[in-house]
């Protein structure tokens, strides 16, 4: 009897769900171990201001002054991963569609944010899918990510009510998992 096996191993340089950091934007690195940060410490946030990181597809009028226009775009992901106008994308690079989650957590328990707040948009080519915001929502809000599409989160620091000394640190936990 002859038995054969073909095995094929897949190369995880960047994981079956990569993340995928747009180097034109500030504050994004990736690390060698393929740790995704977005860092804003040096030099930090001004009072009074709103920071944002990669278009957004809505305005949300809420979340800044009647005064403030937030940049939006109807194709924030773009046509492929090296074109996005995003912080970071979210791929699937296997052949079966993934649940994605999505949990901001406080990462240090002298975090306080004061009066500042933080929004998180997760959009595909065509539309905002979730969101997220501090501090009214951590909530982990569930996507589904086809084979080969991928997902791209932007975001909005809005400090204008924040106080000199106002410090927050968190982590956007981004974990994929299987469709059920």
């Amino acid at each position: 009897m002859n038995r054969d096996a073909n095995i094929s191993v897949v190369s995880d340089s960047q994981s079956l769900v990569a993340l995928i950091p747009n180097n034109e934007a500030a504050g994004v690195t990736k690390a060698d171990n393929g740790q995704l940060s977005i860092s804003i410490a040096d030099p930090g946030v001004n009072v009074n201001s709103i920071y944002q990181f990669g278009y957004l597809t809505e305005t949300y009028p809420k979340v800044t002054p009647d005064w403030s226009t937030l940049e939006t775009t109807s194709n924030p992901v773009g046509a492929s991963t090296d074109d996005f106008e995003s912080p970071f994308l979210i791929s699937n690079q296997t052949d079966s569609t993934m649940s994605i989650t999505f949990t901001l957590d406080l990462t240090s328990n002298s975090s306080d944010a004061g009066h500042t707040r933080f929004l998180f948009e997760i959009h595909d080519s065509s539309e905002k899918l979730s969101g997220v915001r501090y501090p009214d929502q951590t909530a982990a809000p569930s996507l589904e990510l086809d084979p080969g599409d991928a997902l791209g989160v932007s975001f909005v620091v809005n400090s204008y009510s924040g106080d000199v000394g106002d410090f927050f640190t968190a982590s956007l936990t981004v974990e994929p998992g299987a469709v059920s």
